[in-house]
């Protein structure tokens, strides 16, 4: 079997749009990474959804502590599970 790029896929003959996502996400060389954040959704299937930085500084020193940045995450946002939450599913088509 040859190892292929994602970007080299022909999904086009997979009918299922979710399948086609599914097969592009789990050829990606991050996947073990967006894997780890599936396992920690626990089954949510509309996750929060952030995106931002934040950073920490020594208040004494300025020095950089830490920093996080969800542009750094496998799809750009940082995905939290939504645990008991009681949502609305918000549309977002242009009435």
């Amino acid at each position: 079997m040859t190892d292929l790029h994602p970007d080299l896929l022909d999904l086009r003959a997979v009918a299922s749009p979710a399948a086609r996502d599914l097969i592009h996400l789990a050829n990606r060389d991050d996947f073990d990474r967006i894997e780890a954040t599936i396992e920690r959704l626990a089954g949510c299937t509309r996750p929060i959804q952030l995106t931002g930085h934040t950073a920490t500084f020594d208040k004494a020193t300025g020095e950089l502590l830490r920093h996080y940045s969800s542009a750094a995450e496998p799809l750009g946002r940082t995905l939290i599970g939504c645990g008991n939450r009681r949502a609305t599913v918000v549309s977002h088509e242009v009435v």
